[in-house]
């Protein structure tokens, strides 16, 4: 098996999706031939650089029961500019590119981090973003399972 290690994420055709009222279930459309399309990779890896990167704090606690002190260790919360900014690094990371969506004037969008998180803001892409994550996580947990079985 030949692996391409410089590739950069998995290459999806466009597909609409309704939520049907009565359910709430989402129903998607067949892929648009020589439509839209979008190359996404899974945000894991910039979740791990991210969190490698901040320092923990740590307090320490009285548990009221022991009378022992605690160690707690966790993440100070971000500011809300800096979670914005988080999550729009999110969406340029995990989408890496895309062709054929046009704005509502008709002309071709370019590839910007702000198209991009403007993009995410539509229900109907929103939608089909997290049905191609879906599917990239289905195909790892498939493969580590045929890896598991040899």
């Amino acid at each position: 098996m030949l692996l391409n290690l410089n590739q950069e994420g998995e290459k999806f055709d466009f597909f609409n999706s309704t939520v049907n009222p009565q359910t709430l279930d989402v129903d998607y459309d067949e892929p648009v031939k020589d439509g839209p399309w979008m190359i996404l990779k899974p945000g894991q890896a910039f979740w791990e650089k991210k969190l490698a990167s901040r320092t923990k704090k740590v307090e320490h606690v009285l548990n009221p029961k022991t009378r022992q002190m605690e160690r707690n260790t966790f993440y100070p919360e971000l500011s809300p500019a800096d979670e914005k900014k988080e999550r729009e690094e999110f969406w340029d990371y995990c989408i890496v590119d895309f062709g054929g969506f046009k704005d509502q004037n008709g002309k071709v969008l370019k590839v910007t981090k702000e198209t991009k998180v403007a993009m995410v803001k539509v229900p109907v892409v929103e939608r089909f973003i997290t049905r191609c994550f879906q599917i990239i996580g289905t195909a790892e947990v498939a493969a580590k399972e045929a890896e598991e079985k040899n």
